[in-house]
C-alpha cells in the first residue's frame, strides 16, 4: 500500500494538482452543479479564497467545468467533473485497488 501511495502522490506532483485541489474535485464529484462557497463550507476551509486557486487549476487541466450562464460572479459557479476529472481521480484510488490483493 505504501507503494502505491508513492505513486499517487508522484502522479499528483507531475500533474501539478495538490491534495487540496484533490479534496476540491472529490466533492464536486460528489455534488454536481455546486459552486465555490459551498465547497468551502463543506471543507471547512473558512473562506472561498481558499479553494479559488485549485477551482482554477481543475478548469485549466479539463478535469471540472463551470455552466453558469453569466461569468463574473463566483457565487453563481455551477460546477461539474468533467470525464478527465473523474478519470483522474478514479487513477488515484489506490485503497480500492490495494484491496484487490487481499
Amino acid at each position: 500500500m505504501t507503494g502505491e501511495f508513492l505513486r499517487v502522490l508522484r502522479k499528483m506532483d507531475k500533474t501539478g494538482i495538490t491534495h487540496r485541489d484533490v479534496l476540491i474535485l472529490y466533492v464536486i464529484i460528489n455534488r454536481p452543479g455546486i459552486c465555490g462557497q459551498d465547497i468551502t463550507e463543506i471543507l471547512g476551509y473558512g473562506y472561498r479564497s481558499n479553494v479559488v486557486k485549485g477551482i482554477a487549476r481543475l478548469l485549466k487541466y479539463g478535469f471540472i467545468e463551470d455552466r453558469r450562464d453569466v461569468t463574473g460572479n463566483a457565487r453563481m459557479q455551477i460546477l461539474h467533473v468533467r470525464p478527465a476529472g473523474t478519470e483522474f481521480f478514479n487513477s488515484l484510488k489506490f485503497w480500492e485497488k490495494s484491496n484487490e490483493h487481499d
